[in-house]
């Protein structure tokens, strides 16, 4: 007798049990399937997550294209293999009472997880000590640094000032946060130049050059300091002058004619006066200022019995008086 798939003796020759062990054998194929699917798709995330990046091969114009397949209509189909009725049954373990019960159901096989690189852990490592270290550093200024004086800044960089004028020059610490601990001192020089206090006052005493330094954390500013030896109402007085008129004692004023009797006042106020032909010099004194805004000046003459004289300017006209009864007015 031929057998085939419809005389198969048994209970595997009824088409309706080869058709329900056919749709159990395509169940247990999906399920191994999708199985199989899932673990490959772990596998390659864990891969993917520590290998490096796959480089793209360089673009070249001059590449001949990658030719891909005809369809071919006329291609035999894959064969799937044929249903075999004979095929041995697959053996099952024989019973052991001390093995461990089996699980229900399909179990994935276990994964081998992918080695990981040091790469991420030294790099992370190096991070956090940045990240310390920066942190240290802040902590660091706003403690300690930020304290600190870094610079100052002056209003002013250099100063020309008439005798006994004064001027302010205002101080800023830096950073703002240092000016909180920080003082500011005030030094000149030459005091006989020019003074300051301690709040950056500075007055000219006398003519000259001296600097005003401003300190702090042993950071430092300075300031050039010219004092005139002069003030402007005092300049008004130098040059060379000519007696134009005189009154002696009880005399009435008298006229002067001729240059025969010239005043010269000295950048420094010292006065050179010819007298029947003989110079004398007038040493300054100190000046003051009246009610009327005049300034009056105290000369002295060292080599003669006239000991001092005052002057003052009145409008254009300088008068010279050697005693209580005596004038000599000078003109330019």
């Amino acid at each position: 007798m031929e057998y085939n798939e419809n005389n198969i003796p048994g209970p595997f020759g009824d088409p309706q049990t080869q058709n329900r062990i056919q749709q159990d054998f395509n169940q247990f194929a999906n399920q191994a399937q999708q199985g199989f699917n899932q673990y490959a798709n772990q596998a390659q995330q864990g891969y993917d997550q520590y290998a490096a990046p796959a480089q793209q091969p360089a673009y070249d114009p001059y590449a001949a294209p990658v030719q891909q397949p005809a369809y071919d209509p006329y291609a035999a189909p894959v064969q799937q293999p044929a249903y075999d009725p004979y095929a041995a049954p697959v053996q099952q373990p024989a019973y052991d009472p001390y093995a461990a019960p089996v699980q229900q159901g399909y179990q994935q096989p276990a994964a081998e997880q992918p080695k990981k690189k040091k790469t991420g852990l030294i790099i992370g490592i190096i991070a956090g000590v940045l990240a310390l270290l920066g942190g240290l550093a802040a902590l660091y200024f706003l403690v300690l640094g930020g304290g600190k004086v870094k610079s100052i800044e002056l209003s002013e960089t250099a100063l020309i000032l008439d005798r006994e004028a004064t001027k302010t020059v205002t101080a800023k610490i830096l950073p703002e946060k240092a000016a909180e601990k920080a003082e500011i001192k005030w030094s000149s020089s030459d005091t006989s130049v020019a003074r300051v206090d301690d709040k950056g006052n500075i007055t000219a005493v006398g003519g000259g050059t001296c600097t005003i330094t401003a300190e702090a954390d042993n950071k430092k500013e300075e300031i050039k300091v010219t004092v005139n030896k002069t003030n402007a109402q005092e300049r008004k007085i130098l040059g060379t002058w000519y007696a134009v008129a005189g009154k002696t004692g009880s005399s009435e004023m008298f006229p002067i004619t001729g240059r025969d009797w010239p005043l010269t006042v000295k950048d420094d106020l010292t006065m050179d006066t010819v007298l029947s032909g003989e110079v004398h010099t007038y040493n300054y004194v100190y000046n003051r200022t009246d009610d009327d805004g005049r300034i009056w000046f105290k000369v002295r003459l060292p080599d003669s019995g006239l000991d001092f004289a005052d002057l003052v300017l009145i409008d254009d006209t300088l008068y010279f008086m050697y005693s209580s009864d005596s004038v000599v007015v000078f003109g330019k």
